[in-house]
């Protein structure tokens, strides 16, 4: 394997930010996640990676990407039952692997969890490689399904909830 080309790690930049829930905004399966913008960048050897978009376009060859995210609810809420969260990677603009349910609902999933019910906060992480051809670009999605109602957002203080990848080239 050859030595890394490039790499980043990126983080969404304020605090507590809103993102919509399955049941009240944008639908379901991949619909049902929203592009998580990441423009605070920590990293970015070989400037693969654009804050404006929040976007990787590695050079080619072999890729690994993962990320991390910190959901939060609002003071004095609980998860309620049923509610799971989920963290997906698009590959140009497109799902790209199947979801580890197997349903057409998850796929593109790193990750999906239960957080316990007494949970004002919970994390989810994953990992995924590929195979990039030089021009195919990558986005980081997710989502915390819930019934309608529960508030929640991500954290970011100490960049708890961040995007990354290393590109190791042809």
């Amino acid at each position: 394997m050859s030595a890394p080309e490039g790499w980043f790690v990126a983080s969404i930049a304020a605090d507590l930010q809103s993102i919509p829930d399955y049941n009240t905004s944008v639908g379901s399966g991949i619909a049902g996640s929203q592009k998580i913008p990441t423009p605070l960048i920590v990293l970015n050897q070989g400037g693969f990676f654009d804050a404006a978009t929040s976007i990787w376009t590695p050079p080619a060859g072999l890729v690994v990407m993962g990320s991390y995210a910190v959901w939060e609810l609002e003071s004095g809420a609980t998860v309620p039952e049923g509610a799971y969260m989920s963290s997906k990677v698009r590959k140009n603009g497109s799902i790209f692997l199947p979801g580890p349910n197997g349903g057409a609902a998850d796929d593109g999933e790193l990750d999906r969890i239960l957080p316990p019910t007494s949970a004002a906060a919970a994390s989810i992480s994953g990992e995924i490689m590929d195979v990039a051809n030089g021009t195919d670009f990558y986005e980081w999605f997710g989502a915390f399904f819930v019934a309608a109602g529960a508030l929640h957002r991500l954290q970011a203080t100490g960049f708890r909830t961040r995007f990354w990848g290393i590109a190791f080239g042809a």
